[in-house]
């Protein structure tokens, strides 16, 4: 269970996450992510794998943002936070990704406190539906 403190801390930045993914907001997701971050997942379609460097995984969200305009069906939760020391796992629920698509995913973000700031190390991710 993660410190009051740190769980305040964790949040802002799954919520960061939550608006600039919503947007493709890189301006809003460049600070929260490590440099070095990765992003692994399945789907959509069912099958095809994704394993991106964190500037590729930039470059999709920004062209593909999650709630594209008019906005509406976007809906994301933090649903669960472990943290042990300067080491978290954050899980999010993502519900009407690209609009009429209507994909959900089950996000699991790995994160490090460097310094004094907690960092996405990692994005793992599970389609769970929509978009087929």
């Amino acid at each position: 269970m993660a410190k009051i403190d740190e769980y305040d801390a964790i949040e802002k930045v799954i919520k960061q996450y939550i608006e600039g993914a919503a947007k493709g907001d890189i301006k809003l997701l460049a600070p929260i992510f490590d440099e070095k971050a990765r992003l692994f997942g399945e789907g959509p379609p069912k099958g095809k794998r994704y394993d991106l460097d964190r500037d590729a995984y930039f470059k999709d969200q920004a062209a593909m943002p999650l709630d594209p305009p008019p906005r509406g069906k976007y809906r994301a939760r933090l649903v669960s936070v472990q943290q042990i020391g300067p080491s978290a796992i954050a899980i999010v629920e993502e519900d009407g990704c690209w609009g009429p698509q209507n994909v959900s995913f089950v996000d699991i973000f790995s994160m490090s406190k460097i310094g004094d700031q907690w960092k996405i190390v990692n994005k793992t991710y599970t389609w769970t539906g929509g978009g087929d």
